[in-house]
């Protein structure tokens, strides 16, 4: 198939007057912007995006603008791009991050020559003051990802807002961002991803991730409601996990789920600190993710009482959102059942 452009960056900008341009400029000043094409959707934004696209859309050819009249959900937006995106490769850039010069450039060579990974990301500083470059920073925090593992994968989204991926993952395998999710949708397209494709890391500082101090960032903007989003999703791929593992399989990671909780817990979490303060790229699984594990393999089994017994105590131990959640539900199921 022939492609027009080596890599589409879509941008989805909603009232985001403040961080476009710099978001614009620095796609623009990437190593490979002769070979990058840039496609925004401006999502019923009521401030003056539009004036400011307009300019670079008038002097670039490889600007796409797209504008809706209602705000649409992120992934709503990204798919609308998608659909017009010209490029082998594609990257979400949100307004307010920022990326290396060259990264898009080391992004794609990767992907270049490992063709079976459809989808490679990369570690990123994370900043609190907007538009700061990546070689501008006052006070940089490195925000280093783990490699990529199935296990880790199955705790929490650990791929991040900068990834890049085939084309074909969209155009051949018809996988899509599913437009009812308002904060997990990465999460969910990347798991369906991952069943035809690797997911690779990259062991770079590749891009700056704005944290807001303000919880404006979309998945702060409400705690609550991006808490209840992603754990319904995980707790979903985690019962798939759990109905894929048959005969030994599942013995095999009954036992091992065993083991680790019956290690005193302050020895797991010690080593857990080590291994994520000074091997972070290995990242362990969480103690209470492991407690959660465990009682949803028992609910798995229909031992509901175990689950119930196994949680509580954890909890006990743990200050745990993710076991009192889990708590919760055990219990609405008692409650039923009596």
């Amino acid at each position: 198939m022939e492609y027009k452009y080596l890599v589409s960056a879509i941008v989805s900008t909603y009232n985001s007057e403040l961080f476009i341009e710099g978001r614009i400029k620095n796609l623009l000043a990437q190593t490979i912007s002769n070979k990058l094409e840039i496609v925004i959707v401006n999502s019923g934004s009521y401030q003056k995006e539009s004036e400011i696209i307009a300019k670079y859309a008038d002097a670039y050819k490889n600007i796409i603008y797209i504008e809706t009249e209602v705000r649409e959900s992120i992934y709503k937006a990204w798919n609308r791009a998608v659909n017009v995106c010209n490029g082998k490769y594609i990257t979400n850039a949100n307004t307010d991050d920022r990326l290396r010069n060259d990264a898009l450039e080391i992004f794609i060579n990767y992907l270049e020559k490992h063709p079976k990974v459809g989808l490679v990301y990369a570690d990123q500083f994370k900043s609190s003051i907007p538009n700061e470059g990546f070689d501008e920073l006052s006070d940089p925090v490195k925000y280093i990802k783990p490699n990529f593992r199935k296990h880790l994968f199955l705790q929490r989204c650990i791929i991040g807002s900068q990834p890049v991926w085939r084309a074909d993952v969209h155009s051949k395998s018809k996988i899509y961002f599913n437009e009812q999710f308002e904060v997990a949708g990465d999460y969910e397209f990347e798991y369906r991803l991952l069943k035809k494709y690797y997911i690779a890391h990259i062991s770079q500082i590749l891009g700056v991730y704005y944290r807001s101090p303000n919880n404006t960032n979309k998945e702060f903007e409400n705690s609550y409601n991006t808490f209840n989003e992603t754990y319904t999703f995980m707790k979903l791929i985690n019962r798939e996990h759990l109905s894929m593992l048959t005969g030994n399989k599942f013995k095999r990671y009954k036992i091992y789920l065993q083991i680790i909780i019956w290690l005193p817990t302050l020895f797991y979490r010690v080593i857990y600190r080590l291994v994520k303060t000074y091997l972070p790229k290995y990242e362990l699984n969480s103690l209470d993710y492991l407690y959660w594990k465990l009682s949803l393999l028992y609910e798995f089994e229909n031992r509901n009482n175990n689950a119930v017994i196994i949680t509580r105590k954890f909890l006990s131990k743990l200050n745990s959102i993710l076991l009192s959640r889990r708590l919760e539900e055990l219990s609405a199921v008692e409650n039923n059942e009596i």
